[in-house]
């Protein structure tokens, strides 16, 4: 009996060393925030806030419709997304986003899932237009910080 009390211990102790998962409550608190952060980047036009909120190795999906053109679907690399975020930046005047019925989930493995519609109008080169955004966006730790390790949109462009 003594023996198995040992292990009894041990076990009782590795368990209280395995870390918690956060509650559904933080999670959805720090998705939230997290979003506010990507808005507020977006709004401001922050390069190094947008950088900061990607993972180096984020896996980005694009299903893309153009109206009057065919759909395409392609990936991008993490510079090649921002270069287009930052090049419509300096290229077009009144900018706008907005971001509608954003949803939350939390998973097992520890990620965050959000999922939002974002609308962005703007002029470029003198013509209104814009797009609509349907992005899930996969959310994991890296070096303690919350970063984008997913993107997939559905975008739309008019």
């Amino acid at each position: 009996m003594r023996g198995n009390n040992g292990w009894l211990m041990i076990v009782m102790l590795g368990v209280s060393l395995l870390p918690w998962p956060a509650s559904a409550a933080m999670a959805r608190q720090e998705a939230v925030r997290f979003l506010a952060e990507y808005q507020a980047a977006l709004e401001t036009r922050s390069h190094d806030a947008l950088k900061a909120l990607f993972a180096d190795d984020v896996r980005i999906r694009i299903d893309l419709e153009e109206a009057g053109g065919p759909s395409q679907r392609f990936t991008l690399t993490r510079a090649r997304f921002l270069q287009q975020i930052f090049a419509l930046w300096r290229f077009a005047s009144e900018q706008a986003y907005t971001f509608s019925r954003p949803q939350y989930a939390d998973s097992e493995d520890g990620t965050l899932t959000i999922t939002v519609t974002q609308t962005e109008q703007r002029q470029l080169f003198g013509v209104e237009g814009g797009q609509r955004d349907v992005m899930t966006m996969v959310l994991d730790h890296r070096n303690g910080v919350l970063q984008i390790v997913d993107l997939h949109s559905s975008s739309r462009l008019w």
